[in-house]
């Protein structure tokens, strides 16, 4: 009985960060794409080149790519950590 409560507060501990980290890139991409809003035409420009970047607990970042520059995926960057 224990070790069950024990696993059920740990699961919602997980769940708890994880939605705060998703809560934070939410805010950061909003922020990211207000300098393209200004422009004429910028919110493609920005859905374009959003695949370039990504979004680490809040912070928006440049893909690290590979020699034949292309950007690493989110699992690939994940790996590399």
């Amino acid at each position: 009985m224990l070790l069950r409560w024990l696993t059920m507060l740990t699961t919602l501990v997980v769940k708890r960060n994880s939605m705060g980290s998703k809560r934070k890139c939410a805010k950061a991409w909003k922020a990211w794409e207000k300098g393209y809003a200004k422009k004429q035409g910028g919110k493609q420009e920005a859905a374009k080149e959003r695949r370039e970047f990504y979004c680490d607990n809040g912070t928006i970042k440049l893909r690290p790519s590979d020699d034949a520059d292309v950007p690493y995926t989110d699992d690939q960057i994940k790996e590399m950590k």
